[in-house]
C-alpha cells in the first residue's frame, strides 16, 4: 500500500440509502475481500490494551495521534 501511496478511509454509511449500501457491500465483497483473504491488506496495530486499561485506550484514541488500530482483546 505504501508503494502505491494508497489511503483507506472508513465510513459509517448512515447517510446512504439501502440501494447505495447494497452496491457498496457487493463491491467490497468482489474487490476488497479477496485481497484481505490473501493477506495483501493487513491492519496496522498501534497499541493493545487489556480490558482493565480501557481508559488508557480511550485516552490514546482521544489524542488523535495514533496511526492504526487500538486493540482491546476480549
Amino acid at each position: 500500500m505504501m508503494v502505491k501511496r494508497i489511503t483507506i478511509t472508513g465510513s459509517t454509511m448512515c447517510g446512504r440509502n439501502l440501494e447505495e449500501k447494497r452496491v457498496i457491500a457487493e463491491q467490497l465483497k468482489e474487490k476488497v475481500w479477496p485481497a484481505l483473504e490473501k493477506g495483501h491488506c493487513k491492519p496496522i496495530i498501534y497499541a493493545t490494551y487489556p480490558l482493565e486499561e480501557i481508559a488508557k485506550a480511550h485516552e490514546c484514541l482521544d489524542t488523535g495521534t495514533h496511526i492504526g488500530k487500538v486493540v482491546i482483546p476480549m
